[in-house]
């Protein structure tokens, strides 16, 4: 999933309604934790590629859809199923972690 620029609130709604599991990460270039995440979710992006989609969101870019989605600390995960949030994290989690929280969202 390529970074946006800009995403629209309709566009990220069309996302999210998809029929596939979709982990939405809220970001930051600035962000620390952000920074630790970003080598193990691309990563992920090829693991689990069928499974579910990533879609990364640069907060700064998208200051509307950020407030939007009422995201106050970075990073910020969320998991969708069917545009239904089914999971949400805040601030650093590892990898394991991660994995285990979403795979028993899709058991």
């Amino acid at each position: 999933a390529a970074p946006t620029k800009g995403m629209t609130i309709d566009e990220f709604t069309k996302q999210i309604n998809s029929d596939k599991f979709v982990l939405v990460n809220f970001n930051a270039p600035w962000c620390g934790p952000c920074k630790k995440m970003a080598p193990f979710l691309k990563e992920m992006e090829v693991e689990q590629k069928g499974k579910f989609t990533i879609l990364k969101i640069n907060s700064d870019d998208n200051v509307e859809l950020t407030s939007a989605q009422k995201v106050d600390a970075l990073p910020t995960l969320f998991f969708y199923k069917s545009g239904k949030e089914v999971w949400k994290h805040i601030g650093l989690i590892e990898k394991k972690e991660l994995l285990d929280a979403l795979q028993a969202q899709m058991n």
